[in-house]
């Protein structure tokens, strides 16, 4: 089976996630509520889970405390590939080839993925481990 080309996979690069527990509604700008719990998104129907829930539409900001007042179509759960895995990395994805380098290769998707990225193809490893991640290592 031919692997995907990142971009077909939204590829975020650990750059573009910004936070070393990884991905999560929690800490996208589009975010409506306290981040540690339930809230709702500005693009995204339904309850959203701050801390588990992550989506292909996430970008790292400052979340809303309260709804914008301005009003836009939301799409379902499954059009914006939300699921609650908990935070995301490609490091604990079941994927990554070697979760003990920085950058290795994905069994999906094409060319090297690094440990602190991740793509709308993850799936959570029941297996791994705790990686000590830095804020360093994204390089901000």
């Amino acid at each position: 089976m031919a692997k995907a080309d990142k971009s077909t996979v939204l590829y975020f690069e650990p750059q573009s996630i910004a936070v070393p527990e990884g991905s999560h509604c929690g800490v996208c700008w589009k975010f409506v509520g306290d981040p540690t719990g339930k809230g709702t998104c500005v693009e995204v129907k339904g309850l959203i889970d701050g801390r588990k829930g992550t989506c292909g539409l996430y970008v790292h900001g400052k979340p809303f405390k309260y709804a914008p007042l301005f009003e836009i179509t939301q799409v379902s759960k499954t059009e914006a590939g939300y699921v609650e895995e908990g935070a995301t990395h490609c490091v604990s994805c079941q994927y990554m080839v070697h979760q003990n380098q920085k950058q290795s290769p994905c069994k999906n998707v094409e060319g090297l993925v690094h440990q602190l990225a991740c793509c709308n193809g993850y799936e959570k490893d029941k297996s791994s481990k705790f990686v000590d991640v830095r804020l360093e290592d994204l390089g901000l």
